[in-house]
């Protein structure tokens, strides 16, 4: 999992017009223990990308009229609930009248009661995490104006990842087939823990292109991390059809057939990433 490098941590002087929050509202969700900034020079919370990506979903919640109390209880009860390895971000939330309803996979439900929730009871709810993957707008495609605003992004993502990404997201707006910024974005979505955007924008770029071997490779990735082994098989083999010389594709299904009992298959792909690895 990427890791946003200290100097890119944010204060929140600097982070409070990015997710419309005012600074009480954000110190607010670090009182309860949902986010935990580390503590820079003079006692300043610095908060990183991910802690951005949550707190944009508590203000589109408020858009939604969910009323603040209950995005607390809600952020709180989910937070406490997650594995060593989850994250907040891993998950969709979608605002059904005055309530929250946490989305993963097939699974609906209610963090503060704990009840499962049926599709056809949220079915219009607002979908509040960043779901990007499912570009609705309808906009005349310019490929020049999408790949300098790809460029644009390609280049803040050493100095600004937000930039970055906003930037990837209008490159994608004007031309949904940009197959470079779905990628790329994918990545940084990946990075932040939202797994099923990041496998979204890769699924959107072997559409396009179904040769490409990075998005297949990178979206069996993200599938191993959203917890779907055999998605994940599926995705590596696609990369090595596409290009046999990704050795990091044979030696994750090398590990990945291993753990299936599938031993002969995965001596064959171990043995081809110590071919290409010599």
């Amino acid at each position: 999992m990427a890791v946003i490098p200290e100097s890119e941590r944010l204060t929140i002087r600097q982070i409070a017009p990015l997710t419309g929050l005012s600074p009480q509202q954000i110190r607010s969700y670090v009182t309860i223990g949902v986010l935990e900034p580390t503590v820079g020079p003079h006692g300043r919370f610095e908060f990183s990308f991910r802690d951005v990506v949550v707190l944009r979903s508590v203000r589109d919640l408020l858009d939604n009229n969910v009323p603040p109390s209950t995005i607390h209880a809600t952020m709180r009860s989910l937070s406490r609930s997650l594995g060593e390895d989850d994250t907040l971000t891993a998950y969709r939330l979608v605002a059904d009248g005055g309530r929250v309803v946490v989305v993963r996979g097939d699974d609906r439900w209610d963090p503060v009661t704990g009840q499962e929730v049926l599709d056809l009871a949220i079915e219009d709810g607002a979908s509040i995490t960043p779901d990007i993957g499912h570009i609705t707008r309808t906009v005349d495609v310019d490929e020049g104006a999408a790949e300098e605003w790809f460029l644009v992004g390609d280049e803040a993502e050493g100095e600004d990842l937000l930039r970055a990404v906003e930037a990837y997201e209008r490159a994608i707006v004007l031309d949904p087939r940009h197959v470079d910024a779905r990628i790329n974005l994918g990545r940084l979505l990946h990075a932040s823990g939202q797994f099923l955007a990041a496998i979204d924008h890769y699924a959107a770029a072997v559409e396009v292109d179904p040769l490409n071997a990075i998005a297949w490779f990178n979206m069996g990735i993200a599938l191993e991390d959203e917890g779907a082994p055999s998605r994940a098989i599926d995705a590596y083999l696609r990369s090595i059809e596409s290009d046999g010389s990704l050795a990091d594709a044979h030696h994750n299904i090398a590990v990945l057939f291993e753990r299936t009992g599938e031993s002969d298959r995965a001596l064959q792909h171990l043995h081809e990433y110590h071919k290409l690895t010599k």
